[in-house]
């Protein structure tokens, strides 16, 4: 993720002009910049790993993940490290749709079923999956933010 992060901040956005800065500027700036990556990807774990830990203790053992990208396969990874068996990982709210007209009995089960949780594995938009979630009838108890 860092390397990929990197690479972007590198490339010029679309100008084709490279800002006129000293070299010493420019490897203070991007040391600055991979500092604050770094921190950025140590939170990340910290609470993903948190997150997974707590359902863990709980006895959870099942979860379904409501994301994709790097905070979906972070969790995903914890979440095997912790031997909790991943039921589902769902992109956006279709493949939810699709999940739920498989059968609206196992369906209803799978929605509010207090062993198993639907993680949020995302930072950057949890408010709206949360209201997506809710929306088709899922039960805040069921559905886990990371925090």
């Amino acid at each position: 993720m860092t390397a990929r992060q990197l690479r972007i901040k590198f490339r010029s956005h679309g100008t084709g002009q490279v800002i006129a800065i000293s070299r010493r500027e420019k490897l203070i700036l991007a040391w600055r910049f991979l500092i604050r990556l770094l921190k950025n990807n140590y939170f990340s774990v910290e609470v993903c790993a948190r997150t997974v830990s707590r359902l863990h203790q709980t006895g959870i053992r099942r979860i379904s993940l409501y994301g994709e990208g790097d905070t979906a396969a972070l969790v995903e990874a914890l979440a095997r490290h912790k031997l909790l068996e991943i039921d589902g990982i769902f992109h956006h709210a279709a493949a939810l749709d699709d999940r739920c007209r498989q059968s609206r009995e196992q369906a209803e089960q799978w929605l509010n079923n207090e062993d198993e949780k639907i993680i949020i594995a995302s930072f950057a938009d949890a408010v709206e999956k949360y209201h997506e979630l809710r929306a088709r009838g899922i039960d805040d108890r069921s559905i886990v933010v990371l925090e």
